[in-house]
């Protein structure tokens, strides 16, 4: 009886999936989803005075976790909140969807969030201690809740020296070591900050020295905005430096103990003028051919967009735009990128903020592979979005497992709130099999509770999504053959996603009850 109801399940689903396979109408890519929030657009307020997001991520299920910094009426708090899928604020965490924390008596400031394998949810930033700002890291449970195993009552601060640092960008490593980077203030100029922490939120001592790393740049002031892994683990830390005349982009390759990659460049760093003035970098992305992608402004009699594309030993890849570089004028006055993200199709995302002549708005720009403009995304590959009639900054961007787009940051609505946008984008109509050998594969298949993966090597991603293309478990292999529970997950159809840093491979699998 139990091979006649199974046998009916797998025609059932292969029934769905022949009927999901009929094209269907899809959004103009870049158009704003209508089913999130208000036409596409979330606003929130903590304050009623002065709130601003800056970073956002999304959860496993679909929850979109914000955060960023809230006006308590005397000074700053970080502020974090979860939304449904839908944009609704989630009830189940914090006060209706809100949590803020106080570290000190002063302005603490939440400026990137970051989800554990467990949902326990990371927020870093800056603390000040009575003279200057300190490295800050708060861990939550995954209702909102302060994480007590994590620090002093789920709290870290950490002086990196004696004038103040701010650490702006932060990443988790596989084995849950947390990495936060900044700059670190000095007498002279400011350098480059890195400190990686163990799980417990205590310095990891086998990282630099004692578990920080300051690394000099360029000639005076360097400021580090944004950091990222490669899949062998290095780290990617990029921002600008200055040169004696004027900012440059720089970006940094450490190995995984701290010290400089001497393969990136001979010496671990490059310095990029993109112009023949300042030049800022505000993100770095990887992309799966290793790649580095790394965006930020240049100025040309504005600000505008500017993204350069180094090969994985540092040099400039040529194949993109003009010698490695792209720059884009979208408004009519200023426009500072500030978050760049690679689709899975090759394409790249740069979100930042763009002058309309009066005040600032979202702005988009999507790029093919060769860094020319994508005329098929928003109007000739350029979207702006207004929130209200003052500023709006989008500082964070991502991409969700179903190919929809979600860019955040802050609006001046009400004083200044949060504010999220979620948009169309035409890779969300599932994830096509993409099966080129036979090097990673799943057994049985269909499978019950327990899946058995075989791959070339150890440190394989596997993802697994579901029929609508919402991700529902992440694992990494630890060897050629490794198990993975799949008891958890309801019978029905999957993708099951391996990415080894170079290729993509998808495999169709179904669970039976």
């Amino acid at each position: 009886m139990k091979k006649t109801t199974n046998a009916l399940l797998v025609f059932s689903i292969l029934i769905v999936l022949n009927i999901a396979a009929v094209p269907t109408a899809q959004a103009q890519p870049g158009s704003l989803d209508s089913t999130f929030g208000t036409n596409g657009k979330v606003t929130t307020d903590f304050s009623g005075v002065d709130d601003s997001g800056n970073s956002i991520a999304v959860q496993s299920d679909g929850k979109l976790v914000f955060a960023g910094y809230s006006d308590n009426g005397s000074d700053y708090d970080i502020a974090v909140v979860r939304y449904n899928a839908d944009g609704s604020l989630d009830n189940s965490f914090g006060t209706n969807g809100k949590v803020t924390t106080s570290i000190g008596g002063d302005d603490d400031y939440g400026l990137s969030v970051a989800l554990q394998s467990d949902d326990k949810i990371v927020v870093s930033g800056c603390s000040y201690n009575g003279l200057n700002n300190d490295f800050a890291v708060v861990r939550y449970n995954s209702d909102g809740s302060l994480d007590n195993n994590f620090g002093t009552g789920g709290k870290v601060t950490t002086a990196l020296g004696s004038f103040g640092e701010v650490a702006y960008s932060m990443v988790i490593q596989s084995d849950g070591k947390i990495i936060l980077a900044g700059y670190s203030d000095t007498t002279n100029s400011n350098f480059f900050a890195l400190a990686r922490y163990n799980s417990d939120g205590s310095l990891d001592a086998a990282f630099g020295s004692g578990g920080i790393v300051t690394t000099h740049v360029g000639l005076s002031d360097d400021q580090c905005y944004s950091v990222t892994l490669q899949s062998d683990g290095k780290i990617v830390a990029a921002g600008y430096s200055h040169n004696g005349t004027d900012d440059d982009f720089a970006v940094v390759r450490y190995n995984t103990d701290g010290s400089l990659d001497n393969t990136f460049d001979f010496d671990g760093i490059v310095t990029t003028p993109v112009g023949t003035s300042d030049e800022e970098c505000y993100s770095v992305a990887i992309q799966p051919d290793g790649k580095i992608v790394a965006a930020g402004f240049d100025v040309n009699t504005f600000t505008e967009y500017a993204v350069v594309r180094y090969n994985s030993d540092g040099s400039l890849d040529n194949s993109f735009g003009s010698t490695g570089k792209v720059t884009t004028d979208i408004g009519v006055g200023g426009d500072d990128a500030n978050e760049v993200v690679v689709q899975t199709d090759g394409k790249i995302l740069v979100a930042g903020n763009s002058s309309n002549g009066s005040n600032y708005d979202f702005g988009l720009v999507r790029y093919k592979s060769d860094g020319s403009i994508d005329s098929t995304f928003g109007t000739n590959g350029i979207i702006t979005t207004d929130f209200a009639s003052g500023n709006d900054f989008c500082l964070s961007l991502l991409i969700q497992s179903d190919g929809k787009i979600i860019g955040a940051g802050f609006g001046a609505v009400i004083g200044r709130d949060f504010v999220v946008a979620r948009y169309d984008n035409e890779i969300a109509n599932g994830i096509s099999e993409n099966i080129v050998d036979n090097s990673s594969t799943i057994n049985p298949n269909p499978f019950s509770d327990e899946i058995t993966i075989n791959t070339t090597g150890d440190n394989v991603e596997v993802i697994i999504f579901d029929a609508t293309g919402k991700e529902v478990s992440r694992e990494k292999t630890f060897g050629p053959e490794t198990k993975i529970s799949t008891a958890h997950l309801s019978p029905g159809f999957y993708f099951i996603r391996f990415f080894d840093g170079n290729r993509t491979v998808n495999v169709k699998a179904i669970k039976l009850q």
